[in-house]
Formats: C-alpha cells, sequence, structure tokens
C-alpha cells in the first residue's frame, strides 16, 4: 500500500512539472504566432490544463484496479532483473535487507515531516485570518457575500476559506468613496470568477508538494492571471474608468505592507516569483491601456488546440510510467538474503544460473518458490556450454524463500539468479 501511495505521489509531482512545462511553451508558442488570447480565456485554459493533469492521476489508479493486467502483463512474469551472485557477495549485500528499508523510511519520513511542516504553516495562516476576519466590523451583505471593515489590513481581500464567503476591507479605504467601490467590484468579480476556490486549491496542493518547484510557479502563475483576468473583465465588460481603476491600484499598493494572507485573494496580491512586486504592478497598468482584442475566439480555439495536444503528452507521460512499470516493476526485493555459493561448487570452480518461480502475498512475503530451469558449467568453459544439475537449486530456493517485496499480491513471478566467480 506505502509503495503504490509513494508512486501516485510521484506520479502527481512529475505530472505537475510536465503540465507547468507545456503551459510556458503553449504561452510562448502563442506570443510567437501572434494569436495571444485575452487574461481571461488563458486563465480559464491554465485551469483547464491544471485540472485535467490532477485527473489523470486519478484516471490512471482507477485503471490500476479495473485493468490489473496494466501491472500484471509483462511484469507478472518476469522480475525484471536478474541477480548476480558471486563467490563474495555473501558479505557485501546486507543480509536483513536494512539498506533498502532504510531508505525508503528515510525518504518517506523527510516527506512526511516537509507536509506536516507545511501543515503547520496553514494552520497558523489559517488562524491569523480567521482572527482578522472575526474581528472585523460587519458593513453589509452584497447577494450573500458578507462584507466587512478592519483596522489590522491595508489592502482588500476575499476568501471563502473559513466557509462562507467574506470580502473584508481596510478601514482606511473609508475615507475614499471612489477607491472603495473599486474595491469592492475588484472583489466581487473574484467571486464570479470562482478565484476563491482555486486559491483553496493550489493552497492545497502547495502544502502536499511544497518542495515542488512547479507547484509554486502554477501558484505564481494563477495570481498573475487571476488579477489580470479581473482587471479586463472589469475595464472591458463593467465599464469601470481605466484611469480611475489604475490611480486605485497604484494607491492601494502604496498603502500594501506585510505578506499575503493564506486561500484569500488580495487586490494587490504577493504574487513575484521572480520579479518585482513594481514589475507586476507595472504590467496591470500598462494592461489597462490596451482596448479589447480581436478575434478573441479564434485565438482562443488555438490555444485550445495547443492544450490539447498538451494534454496528449501528458497523457503519453503517464502511459509511458504505466508501461515502464509493466517492464520494470517494483519487484526489486526489499529484503534480499544473499544465497551460500554451495561449496562444491567453489571446489570445482563451478558457475551457474538458476531460473526461478515463485508468487508473492498481500505481505510482500515470498511463497511456492521453485526452480523451472537451470545450466551449471565449469568456469573455464564458454558461456553457451550447459550442463543440467540441481547444485545450486537448494541453496536458490532457500535464499529467495526469505526474501521481501512491496506489499501487493502476485502471481507466477520470475527472476534469475546468476551465480559467478571473481577474478
Amino acid at each position: 500500500m506505502s509503495a503504490m501511495l509513494l508512486s501516485l505521489y510521484l506520479k502527481l509531482n512529475v505530472l505537475l512539472v510536465v503540465a507547468w512545462v507545456l503551459w510556458w511553451l503553449i504561452k510562448r508558442t502563442a506570443v510567437w504566432l501572434g494569436f495571444e488570447a485575452s487574461q481571461s480565456q488563458q486563465l480559464n485554459l491554465a485551469r483547464f490544463l491544471f485540472l485535467a493533469s490532477l485527473l489523470l492521476l486519478p484516471l490512471t489508479a482507477v485503471l490500476d484496479v479495473v485493468l490489473p493486467l496494466w501491472k500484471t502483463g509483462i511484469a507478472g512474469i518476469m522480475a525484471g532483473r536478474e541477480i548476480i551472485v558471486t563467490a563474495a557477495m555473501e558479505q557485501a549485500l546486507p543480509q536483513d535487507g536494512l539498506g533498502a528499508l532504510s531508505l525508503e523510511f528515510l525518504f518517506l519520513t523527510v516527506l512526511l515531516t516537509v507536509v506536516l511542516l507545511q501543515g503547520h504553516r496553514v494552520w497558523r495562516q489559517l488562524s491569523q485570518l480567521r482572527q482578522i476576519v472575526s474581528n472585523a466590523t460587519p458593513w453589509k451583505k452584497i447577494h450573500g457575500i458578507e462584507l466587512l471593515v478592519s483596522s489590522a489590513i491595508t489592502t482588500p481581500f476575499s476568501t471563502r476559506a473559513l466557509g462562507g464567503k467574506q470580502i473584508v476591507l481596510p478601514s482606511d479605504l473609508l475615507t475614499s468613496p471612489r477607491n472603495l467601490q473599486l474595491a469592492v467590484k475588484h472583489e466581487l468579480q473574484h467571486v464570479r470568477n470562482h478565484d476563491l476556490e482555486w486559491v483553496i486549491l493550489l493552497e492545497a496542493v502547495k502544502a502536499l508538494c511544497s518542495w515542488n518547484p512547479a507547484v509554486w510557479l502554477w501558484h505564481n502563475e494563477f495570481d498573475c492571471l487571476q488579477e489580470f483576468a479581473c482587471d479586463e473583465v472589469l475595464v472591458n465588460e463593467r465599464q469601470v474608468s481605466r484611469e480611475g481603476y489604475g490611480n486605485c491600484l497604484l494607491e492601494v499598493a502604496s498603502n500594501a505592507s506585510g505578506s499575503a494572507l493564506l486561500a484569500a485573494s488580495n487586490m494587490v496580491p504577493k504574487f513575484s516569483f521572480w520579479q518585482d512586486n513594481q514589475y507586476q504592478l507595472k504590467r496591470r497598468i500598462l494592461m489597462l491601456m490596451k482596448t479589447g482584442r480581436k478575434y478573441s475566439t479564434l485565438k482562443s480555439i488555438c490555444y485550445g488546440l495547443l492544450i490539447g495536444s498538451g494534454l496528449l503528452v501528458e497523457a503519453g507521460v503517464v502511459a509511458g510510467a504505466e508501461q515502464g512499470e509493466q517492464l520494470q516493476p517494483n519487484l526489486l526485493p526489499l529484503v534480499r538474503i544473499s544465497p551460500k555459493y554451495p561449496p562444491e561448487a567453489l571446489a570445482e570452480k563451478r558457475e551457474a544460473w538458476v531460473q526461478l518461480q515463485f508468487s508473492i502475498d498481500e505481505t510482500g512475503a515470498v511463497y511456492e518458490p521453485k526452480v523451472i530451469d537451470h545450466c551449471v558449467r565449469l568456469q573455464i568453459e564458454p558461456a553457451n556450454v550447459c550442463e543440467q544439475s540441481d547444485l545450486f537449486d537448494a541453496a536458490s530456493v532457500a535464499a529467495l524463500s526469505k526474501w521481501k517485496y512491496a506489499a501487493e499480491e502476485r502471481r507466477d513471478v520470475q527472476t534469475i539468479l546468476r551465480y559467478q566467480l571473481s577474478e
């Protein structure tokens, strides 16, 4: 079970990396070809690619259950590798398998520690968010969305991480009715764009895979696109004054202090990953000066075609990973007991290979080991010389019966033990 969960977790991180690389290439290709879509369309397409990438993971898990032959085709027949045993191997191999187990245990321990630290960070920041919201003064409600005023913040934000949907406004905005109205419109647009649900999803993924740079790149990308899309809709569809809205952004940004709140859509977020926030704010102001784009539907279709191609690439990556598991699955033993090189074989300087078949139960233990073929020859004889002898059979079966694999039931697994004399 732990091996399966670890495999799914690693696949998740690979999919996040592949999805980010694909999105970066799609955006650069669109700019190069001259059909860059609007910010709102880019946001929707990025969300589709991200969500589709995440859904590929449970899809493969379901297929593994529905179509067990995916795992047990070639993988159920061959263990994947020959095991070479030399006369000196008894001292070279760990007899109790602690090396393999300790490495997996160390990896899982580090991973669990990172996840727990991220969980503590989320809990601490949620407590901070809850304190701000609970201490804020209720103002009014708009379509079931609670508007609050707080003196503990300097920039407006909206959230639904605490259950309901809340928009919290800094008390300083009350002195500027124009900016207050624009800030409310901005945060209401975040609610309409379903940004509040997406920031919660991104925070969950970030807490689970915080060590993966692709997660932080995705978080930065969505922060940018959500703000750009919100600005674009307000000035193009809601008929908000471009100049007035730009001045509002500048004034709010000049008052901003501290870090962005967890699972909240901030009007001026700290979303810059490799560039300063002034650069991102400049991009937003310059975007306000642009008028509506022509052929937006056609450009969106071109984006969609690129993303469709990207999803096919991702599906190919997952299928390749599944095929790799079939051809060389997790059938390397976690605990491998070295066979005893038969003393009479040492005395006669004989080498051999022994092909064995066995099954693995739900605990990973080996049962029903048996020899299905063998070949013995003198060391000085050519490799194609073969003598049918059971000289190495007993040692092979005795050692194999003590091996330990990942806890996953398999039948009719085969492997080869190759006995060689060192020079």
